[in-house]
This record gives C-alpha cells, sequence and structure tokens, in this order.
C-alpha cells in the first residue's frame, strides 16, 4: 500500500516548524537577591562573597546586580563600565578564597536597567552572561566578579556590585589587585545568582508577525478542507485545483 502525502499536509508541517517554541525556563540555583543598602566598587577594587552548596549542580549562566551613576554622559540607558565584566570561583579554604575553581572573562553579557534608583543617583543594573557548564560538588565556593578584561585590572569607573545583606561568611574585598581577602564592615553578602541554563529568553515574534503566520495557517487549513474527496466526481475546470 502507497502513502500519499498532500501537499496541504506539507504546508502545515512548514507552518509548525515557524511558530515559535517556548525554552525551558531557567532554574536558579542560588539566589542572593540585592537589598538596596549598599554597594562596593569592582572597577577599582576587588571583592568576593561566598555561597554554600547543599547539592552538587551545573552552572551554566551567571547573574548579579551593580549600581552605576546615571546618567551615562557617554552612553545613557547603560553603567559606566569597561563593557567586559571577569569572574571567578574559588574552593573555600578556611573562611577565605582558595584555589580557582574556574575563571574567565566575556563581553556578552545582557544588561538589564531595573529601574531601581538608588542613593538618589545610582541606577541598579542587571548583568546577565552564559559560561561554559561547569559542575560544583556540595560545599562552600567563593565567588567574584570584577569590571574589566582580567580580574586584577583596574579600569577605574563607576561600578558598585549590590549588597544583599548578612550570609554564612562576609563578602570579602581588597583595594587594587590583591585576592580579596578583607571582610566587608558591616556584615554583608552580595547580590547574585546562578542558574542551570541561560536565564534570558530570546526574542519572540511580534504580534503582527504571529498574526501573520496564524492567518497563513488559517488559510491552508480552509483550502486543504475544500479539497474535493478522492472518488467524487469533479467538474473539469476543478481540476486545476488538485493538490499533487
Amino acid at each position: 500500500m502507497k502513502l500519499h502525502h498532500s501537499s496541504a499536509h506539507c504546508q502545515l508541517l512548514i507552518l509548525a516548524t515557524l511558530l515559535p517554541t517556548v525554552a525551558p525556563a531557567a532554574t536558579i540555583l542560588f539566589d542572593q537577591q540585592p537589598d538596596g543598602a549598599n554597594g562596593y566598587n569592582i572597577s577599582s577594587f576587588r571583592a568576593a562573597d561566598d555561597m554554600s552548596l547543599i547539592g552538587p549542580i551545573t552552572v551554566e549562566a551567571l547573574r548579579f546586580w551593580a549600581d552605576s551613576p546615571t546618567p551615562n554622559p557617554l552612553d545613557p540607558g547603560q553603567p559606566q563600565w569597561s563593557g567586559t565584566i571577569s569572574w571567578a570561583i574559588y574552593q573555600n579554604s578556611g573562611g577565605s578564597l582558595g584555589s580557582v575553581v574556574d575563571s574567565g572573562n566575556t563581553s556578552s553579557v545582557t544588561v538589564t536597567d531595573t529601574g531601581v534608583l538608588e542613593f538618589g543617583f545610582f541606577e541598579r543594573f542587571q548583568l546577565d552572561f552564559t559560561i561554559d557548564p561547569l559542575a560544583l560538588a556540595t560545599g562552600q565556593y567563593w565567588i567574584e566578579f570584577h569590571d574589566g578584561s582580567t580580574i586584577m585590572g583596574l579600569p577605574g569607573n563607576h561600578f558598585y556590585w549590590d549588597t544583599a545583606g548578612a550570609d554564612n561568611l562576609d563578602a570579602k574585598w581588597n583595594l587594587g589587585p590583591t585576592l580579596p581577602t578583607d571582610p566587608i564592615v558591616p556584615s554583608t553578602g552580595l547580590a547574585f545568582e546562578l542558574f542551570d541554563s541561560n536565564p534570558v529568553q530570546t526574542a519572540v515574534p511580534e504580534p503582527s508577525t504571529m498574526g501573520l503566520m496564524a492567518l497563513g495557517l488559517l488559510g491552508v487549513l480552509a483550502f486543504a478542507g475544500s479539497r474535493p474527496m478522492r472518488n467524487a466526481r469533479m467538474h473539469p475546470l476543478h481540476e486545476t485545483w488538485r493538490f499533487r
């Protein structure tokens, strides 16, 4: 027995492939939200905060929040930063930063102006970027974000990592390029999140595009529904409307 596929079926399949798909939502693996109390310069200083993992995770995306004076005279709507973020995750060593687990830098950062104004003229920005999958075992670690292409660079911008309230170990900082070792006083954590995939969704078709696609789909369905049955008698003029 031969199987016959009409062109209407093919068109339906093509349209189905054009319809947007919804990507699974990213899962938050670790979460410390900004508290709006303070911020620490990560352009002229280095800062890091600890995190305790109660189970193994695989991290593929990082997010943190930072304040910057607004408006930016060079690029309104953007923070006063270098355009590149360096990052590192460390083992915990007796309550301090130990050996590096992984590190990197990226200029592929999604910057979102949250619209939150702090201290009168500092705008809060949310920064998101992806990393290669990083497996972390249960335990305690430290994470560092820095403005610049290297973790020890000092571009001297006005970019302040937001605080997040007290946590297990006090966040640490240092003036200059050396490893953060001095506890931040008063005790506080710093705001960041870890994700298992990219939390920033790609753009979906605009409503007008979706409308056109829906009309096209309805048109194909109507066209397919008007097709005569295989064994029905047809007027010769109708033959031109057969699907081949």
